[in-house]
């Protein structure tokens, strides 16, 4: 449950709807699953995705370009 992290482990794949017994929300599977990927993947990174993009870009820079110099130089 995206309301309160409920996990309902009986749900079957025809179950489009459910209600959550621990704080009575309906919830769409969809919709509550893809709430649910959202907040793992903040909970991972530690905010929004753009942020973890940024902090990565920053700690490459540069990387790329030198992997293939590496692999431009072994060509030849």
């Amino acid at each position: 449950c995206s309301g309160c992290g409920f996990i309902k482990q009986d749900l079957k794949l025809g179950d489009r709807e459910w209600m959550c017994p621990a704080c009575g929300v309906v919830h769409d599977r969809d919709k509550n699953a893809a709430k649910m990927i959202l907040l793992q993947g903040r909970k991972i990174t530690g905010g929004t995705p753009e942020s973890k993009a940024r902090r990565l870009r920053k700690q490459t820079e540069g990387t790329v370009s030198r992997l293939r110099l590496k692999r431009e130089a072994a060509l030849f």
